[in-house]
């Protein structure tokens, strides 16, 4: 495989991928919000962006074991039920309390909306979780390009 002897280092690779995804949902969001008259950009954009950012390389990290689109759709649903379930209770009211700023999802979805009460611990949060996320998705990328015959980069 071409990627596997390609002279791209691992975090190159994997910050190809991930920004231009990071950058458009944000792009849209900020459209989005603007049209709808969102009072709390700021909080919108950082949400969006450092969300988009995480799902992304949760996405990358299942995507770099799985050889196939219905493995992959499988595989990222346990992610899926661990990022948006918590977030959803959370947006309907079902989960109530203001430590759970801790799970990436319901720190990303109290920004999206506005909630402006421990702004800087939910930014936080979501910084925490990029960076837990970025180790395990680097590790899994370059795995898989040892695998495809890639040295070790």
């Amino acid at each position: 495989s071409s990627l596997g002897v390609s002279p791209v280092k691992i975090s190159e690779y994997i910050l190809a991928k991930c920004v231009p995804m990071m950058i458009i949902g944000t792009i849209v969001a900020l459209v989005i919000g603007i049209t709808a008259g969102v009072a709390t950009l700021p909080g919108l954009v950082s949400g969006v962006g450092l969300s988009s950012f995480v799902f992304s390389l949760c996405g990358l990290f299942v995507a770099s074991n799985i050889r196939t689109l219905n493995g992959f759709m499988i595989a990222v649903v346990p992610f899926e039920i661990f990022l948006c379930v918590p977030a959803i209770l959370y947006l309907f009211g079902i989960l109530k309390g203001s430590y759970y700023f801790l799970h990436p999802g319901i720190a990303a979805i109290s920004l999206i909306s506005g909630e402006n009460s421990m702004w800087i611990l939910k930014m936080i949060s979501l910084c925490v979780w990029t960076v837990a996320a970025y180790i395990l998705c680097e590790k899994a990328v370059m795995k898989s390009f040892a695998s495809m015959g890639g040295a070790k980069i």
